[in-house]
């Protein structure tokens, strides 16, 4: 393809230079050459079995040279001669015939990898060989779809055997079978039999028979059967044709195809004397080739073109066209030394002039042939680029053997393709042809004058189509065009034409949006600098826009273009397009890209920039084109900033007072043609967002009224719903309030009628601007922006009403106590903006002088303790844990609000021997008193986020954790430890991994923080967060935290295991009104219990007997702390199934009547009204006693009001004794003859009822009423599809 033209004439960069990626994926060796000779000498010992494990294995190794193939070269002999030596055994009868398939299965394998034209050149061609192979070809059926590697690997081999260069008859032997006279069917017919039959394959076995069939039937001697066979062709596609659309047409389709193989591969290998006679046999395909483009199948269409190109090459004598074009000098030194050689050849070579007609070019050109050369011409506009391409390559190498009369036709056929009113096809085409005849000496250098700007037309080709465009193989075929234009002429010729050519290819390496056309314009360029050597700056260029330089977007546009902008031949040009092209392309992402690639260059030409470049954007800016206006304005933008910061010490009032009047009318200009409105209306918002920044920050002139005007309209983009336009709303208000309200008596004052000087009137009209809606309006987008604008606004107006926007933000941050108002985004905004109102303020106990601005003390506490507070934001909705956003935003703006609480002299030494200003010494005394509590109080929080669920959290958590260790802050508790937790370093013990991107990964990052357990200051709040994650849906997460609990606490002592248990059940406690965490506690809680980590704290005291012994008191109070977790009303399956689970397995570990409590209340659930928990109690409590028998206690002592403890009332006999046959055995019985998921009154209750007397166990105080009324059921059961839903925790 034309697209792979890059990669191949790439100019290969230094070692360094290299891509390490590319490197390393690069297999410059065949690595695993001898494991696959192995494989492959086992193929004929190792029987069906091992046969086909080892061809699976070769096909495995050699699929992953695909791309490289030429790295089995020095190894394809030794691969195939045993894949062969295996064959012929099979044919000669001397092998296992079991093993054929996975030898051919390897045969083709190296044939897919390799190429077929290349693997042949190592196939034996002995005579001996030709029958075995016939016969054993004769065994495959062309129906058996498992068997085609087999019947391709035979044709391949054949294809090769039938080229012995002797009459094939004198070795026909064979009489396999008969004619209808009885008479032997000879070999080449029957050869010619079995390649037909395969013909109709829909795999590659139909192209080895072409293949098989073309080889044979080009013979000497074989002119009737290649008579016969090319009219029996000629007939089956003349009727495949009408039969197309038919319901028999789909295998017919496959033999057209392999027709059109068989007869293209033959008319390519035959010799043009046997085939003329032919060329009458072809008929309507020679007659009426039209058909072959109507054609619905890609495939055969390309294989038509192929074959009608070859025919026309038949008619037409070979020859070398005296007229065409010959460039002598070829020499790449000669080239760079200037001293190219003088041109050879004919007068049309050396004059560039097509030449007086010469004897041979009298001959008259076949009107078959102008037929053809039609329909190729008419190929080149088809919709498929496989059938231009062979169109391409059929029109060049037909014109030539043309008279260059008819030649110069075709050329300028092809040039008339590369026309306005042509589509994409016509033109890629066209380009394709032109390369092809360009490359063949075909184009003169007559024509360069009318084909180069047709070609510079196409490199910059690009027709939108609605939300995309169309154009990007039209580029790369420009390319391709260039690229032989190198290769095909002398620099002399081509030196008129070097400047258009050298500024298209190189707005294509730097500016172009698809890497392929970026890539193939470097390589274009490469070859021209290298063939022409006369391209200006051309070596300097292609050391830095190489292959790899222009595989980044970002890099070709910022990097490359600017470079190559620092020549003056390419830098207006550069500009041009960026301002002409790239600033109105219909992709945004591009138009941004473009703004800040002129903004690079806008500086290397002020002059161009300020007179040419700047006017014509602010006129475009109200274009009827959204793309248009939208690019221009951005683009103004950014040249406007990059010139006066490069140009003018970063001040716009440097700038010409025409221009300075055109830039500011571009906001109201806008504004006032409405164009906020409508479609397209956010996109300008943003643009224009940025340009009213951008004048702000150079300091452009601007009156007190249009100050406000930009404000208002600032303002009006706060509110917009859509992120980044506020987000450039905000950046806009921070710049202007900074250049025009930031000082007493500025702009902002004095609009508002603020007397010059009056800081307080100045103040309030900005922050009490924003405070007010923060508070009280309900739209959530406003909420969103104002909450940032707070924090933007600069420190004049912060500090006149510091306590209203403290208490404004502090407020936002905090959940709203309407569910329907609750929006984390503003929460998320408003804890940012009190960071960036903190940084920008500062704390007043550092302030300089007693005037100046900064946090009270009091007020700072404040804040810290707001964003404290976000780290406990949890909401959840449709979106999923929308809190994590705010507790992002949390984290990150820990550290800078710890930050500010450090003295000015950061080190410690220098710390301690300052003494606090008089102004704000008490301010000092309260802050160092505060300090230490608060940086706990963060370690703490910390501490929890970096255990839970979300990997992002968790990294950001581990990042900010180890920056607060390292700042020279109060040491807070277990320092230490912490720091070899999460500091990485060289010292012995240090467990921090060298990149935090492992705590994204839970196998990685739980192991270390799972030790945070060992920290007594720090187990409650890491246990919270392990246990969501330990207990939570995300299976890699949850497999992750649960192996590192289990194991560390495996590993702990029984001290550490008390404490952990203590904790447990205090967050149980604490938590069991949660959903959040409630039932994640109780899944991690049931599953520490499975894996019998808490056995030391279940054990109950020694020198116990299970009928009399009390429980150990971490199971009573596990029991109870479980019980309060879990309503007996909830519809939750969720918490029940843990629930259930849990209180199986405490019966091991329960003693007297906390024993009788728990079998109680699990054989209760045998009778519950969702049937998957009923049978879960009754699978659980059936392993159960078929792991510990009867769990009732012995003897009377278990009657004596132990039962009444369940709150049912005094039980009514005995408990049978422990150990009897009889009540295990019926338990046993019922637990699995019970239909459990059947109709609760029928079946559950009534057993569960026999379960509870068999135990002696009171029936539930409800079972009467329920049996009264019956019909109740099924109604609770249709109720209980809610819970249903949320069985898994959703």
């Amino acid at each position: 393809r034309p697209g792979s033209l890059a990669r191949a004439v790439a100019m290969v960069p230094e070692p360094e230079e290299a891509d390490e990626a590319v490197v390393e994926e690069t297999r410059l060796l065949f690595t695993e050459a001898d494991e696959v000779e192995r494989l492959i000498l086992s193929l004929g010992a190792a029987g069906a079995a091992g046969a086909a494990e080892a061809a699976e294995e070769v096909s495995k190794i050699l699929d992953r040279y695909q791309e490289q193939p030429s790295v089995l070269d020095p190894k394809l002999e030794a691969l195939v001669m045993p894949l062969l030596a295996v064959v012929r055994a099979i044919a000669t009868g001397e092998g296992d015939a079991a093993v054929l398939r996975p030898a051919c299965l390897v045969m083709y394998s190296v044939c897919k990898v390799r190429g077929y034209k290349t693997i042949v050149k190592f196939v034996p061609h002995e005579a001996r060989d030709l029958e075995p192979l016939v016969a054993l070809l004769a065994s495959v059926p062309p129906d058996d779809h498992e068997a085609w590697q087999v019947a391709y690997s035979l044709m391949i081999w054949l294809s090769m055997v039938v080229m012995v260069p002797f009459d094939l008859s004198i070795i026909d032997s064979s009489i396999h079978g008969a004619g209808g006279d009885g008479a032997p069917i000879p070999l080449v017919k029957r050869i010619e039999q079995l390649a037909c039959a395969h013909l109709s394959s829909p795999g590659p076995a139909r192209d080895a028979a072409a293949v098989l069939l073309a080889r044979l039937l080009t013979r000497p001697g074989l002119q009737p059967m290649l008579r016969g066979y090319i009219t029996w062709g000629a007939q089956a596609l003349d009727e495949a044709r009408g039969m197309a659309g038919g319901a028999s047409f789909g295998s017919v389709s496959f033999t057209m195809v392999g027709v059109y193989s068989s007869l293209a591969a033959i008319f390519k290998l035959g010799h043009r004397e046997e085939l003329m006679p032919q060329l009458a046999h072809l008929g309507p395909l020679i007659a009426a080739p039209s058909a072959l483009l109507g054609d619905a199948s890609v495939t055969r269409r390309k294989l038509g073109i192929k074959l009608l190109q070859r025919v026309a090459l038949v008619f037409l004598p070979p020859r070398l066209a005296g007229w065409r074009y010959t460039r002598g000098a070829r020499s790449l030194l000669h080239n760079m030394d200037g001293s190219a050689g003088e041109l050879v050849g004919s007068d049309a070579a050396s004059t560039g002039r097509p030449a007086p007609a010469a004897e041979d070019d009298e001959t008259l050109v076949p009107e078959a042939v102008e037929g053809i050369l039609q329909q190729l011409l008419s190929g080149l506009r088809d919709a498929d680029t496989v059938v231009r391409w062979s169109a391409a390559k059929g029109v060049g190498r037909i014109t030539g053997r043309l008279p260059v009369e008819l030649a110069d036709d075709v050329v300028e056929t092809a040039i008339e393709l590369l026309a306005p009113d042509e589509d994409a096809s016509a033109w890629h085409g066209g380009c394709l042809a032109l390369a092809e005849l360009a490359r063949r000496g075909l184009l003169l250098p007559a024509r360069l004058p009318q084909v180069l700007p047709r070609v510079v037309a196409a490199l910059h080709y690009d027709v939108p189509r609605g939300t995309t465009s169309v154009g990007t193989h039209v580029r790369d075929a420009a390319c391709y065009v260039c690229w032989a234009f190198a290769r095909a002429f002398d620099a002399s010729v081509m030196a008129p034409h070097v400047a258009p050519l050298a500024q298209s290819l190189l707005v294509q390496v730097a500016f172009d949006r698809e890497v392929n056309v970026r890539r193939a314009a470097s390589a274009a360029f490469q070859e021209n600098v290298g063939r022409q050597g006369n391209f200006p700056h051309g070596i300097d260029i292609v050391t830095v826009a190489d292959y790899f330089s222009v595989g980044s977007r970002n890099n070709s546009y910022l990097g490359v273009a600017t470079y190559l902008a620092g020549f003056e031949q390419y830098r207006t040009f550069l500009l041009e397009h960026l301002l002409h092209v790239k600033s109105r392309h219909w992709d945004e992402s591009i138009r941004l890209l473009a703004a800040r690639a002129a903004a690079k260059i806008a500086p290397l030409a002020p002059a161009w920039v300020c007179d040419v470049m700047l006017p014509e954007l602010c006129k475009r800016t109200l274009s009827v084109d959204l793309k248009e206006r939208h690019g221009s304005v951005h683009m103004a933008a950014e040249v406007l900033l990059s010139l006066c910061n490069a140009c003018h010490g970063g001040s716009g009032a440097a700038l010409p007072a025409e221009l300075r009047k055109i830039i500011g009318a571009v906001a109201p200009a806008i504004e006032k043609a409405r164009l906020y409105r409508g479609r397209g209306g956010e996109v300008m918002r943003g643009a224009v967002c940025r340009l009213l920044e951008v004048c702000a920050l150079v300091r452009m002139p601007c009156g007190a009224k249009t100050a406000i005007r930009n404000l208002t309209s600032v303002d009006e983009s706060l509110k917009h719903p859509t992120e980044h336009i506020s987000l450039a709303a905000v950046a806009a208000l921070r710049a202007i309030t900074r250049a025009y309200f930031g000082a007493a008596g500025g702009a902002g004052a004095e609009a508002a009628g603020a007397v010059p000087g009056s800081e307080s009137a100045e103040a309030v009209l900005l922050v009490g601007r924003y405070t007010g809606p923060l508070a009280k309006d309900p739209n959530a987008a406003l909420r969103r922006g104002y909450a940032l604008a707070i924090g933007a606004l600069p420190a004049p107006q912060l500090g006149a009403s510091l306590e209203l926007a403290v208490e404004a933000l502090v407020a936002a941050s905090t959940p709203e106590p309407i569910a329907e108002l609750r929006d984390p985004e503003t929460r998320r905004n408003a804890v940012r903006a009190l960071v960036e109102m903190s940084c920008t303020l500062g704390l007043r106990a550092y302030a300089a002088e007693s005037g100046g601005y900064g946090l009270p003390i009091r007020l700072y506490l404040r804040v810290v303790g707001a964003v404290l507070s976000a780290f406990d934001d949890y909401q959840m909705d449709n979106r999923g844990d929308v809190g994590s956003w705010v507790r992002e935003a949390a984290m990150a703006a820990v550290l800078p609000l710890l930050r500010l609480a450090l003295p000015p002299a950061r080190d410690a030494t220098a710390a301690g021997s300052l003494s606090p200003p008089q102004h704000a010494a008490a301010d000092w005394i309260e802050l160092r008193a505060a300090l230490p509590g608060l940086c706990q109080r963060v370690v703490c929080a910390l501490c929890q986020q970096v255990t839970e669920k979300i990997d992002r959290v968790r990294e950001l958590a581990a990042t900010t954790l180890a920056d607060v260790l390292r700042e020279p802050l109060p040491r807070v508790q277990s320092h230490g430890s912490l720091q070899r937790l999460f500091v990485h370093s060289a010292e012995p013990g240090c467990l921090a991994p060298a990149d935090a991107a492992d705590f994204l990964v839970p196998s990685a990052c739980f192991p270390i923080t799972v030790r945070l357990l060992s920290l007594p200051a720090y187990r409650r709040p890491a246990l919270r967060g392990l246990s969501v994650s330990a207990g939570g849906m995300t299976e890699s997460t949850l497999r992750g935290a649960r192996a590192a609990l289990s194991k560390h606490l495996a590993h702990a002592g029984v001290r550490e295991l008390q404490l952990v248990g203590e904790d447990l059940l205090s967050l149980l406690d604490e938590h069991r009104t949660e959903a959040r965490l409630s039932l994640p506690l109780l899944r991690m809680t049931e599953q520490l219990l499975e894996a019998r980590v808490l056995e030391p704290l279940l054990t109950p005291p020694p020198g116990d007997v299970r009928s009399g012994a009390a429980s150990a008191p971490f199971v009573g109070r596990l029991h109870q702390a479980m019980r309060s977790a879990v309503s007996p009303s909830t519809k939750d399956i969720a918490a029940i199934m843990a629930s259930l689970t849990m209180q199986v397995l405490l019966l091991e570990h329960a003693r007297g009547s906390l024993l009788t409590e728990l079998l109680r209340a699990v054989i209760l659930l045998l009778g519950h009204r969702f049937p998957k928990v009923r049978k879960a109690a009754a699978d659980q409590l059936y392993v159960h006693l078929l792991t510990y028998g009867d769990p009732a206690p012995a003897g009377p002592a278990a009657r004596d009001g132990e039962l009444g403890a369940a709150g049912e009332g005094e039980i009514e006999g005995e408990i049978v004794a422990a150990g009897g046959p009889g009540r295990l055995d019926e338990c046993m019985r019922l637990l699995t003859e019970t239909g459990w998921l059947a109709h609760l009154d029928e079946h559950a209750r009534p057993a569960r009822a026999r379960m509870l007397e068999l135990f002696g166990l009171p029936l539930p105080q409800l079972a009467a009423a329920a049996a009264a009324r019956p019909h109740v059921q099924a109604q609770l059961e249709d109720d209980s599809y809610a819970a249903l839903v949320g069985e898994m925790g959703y």
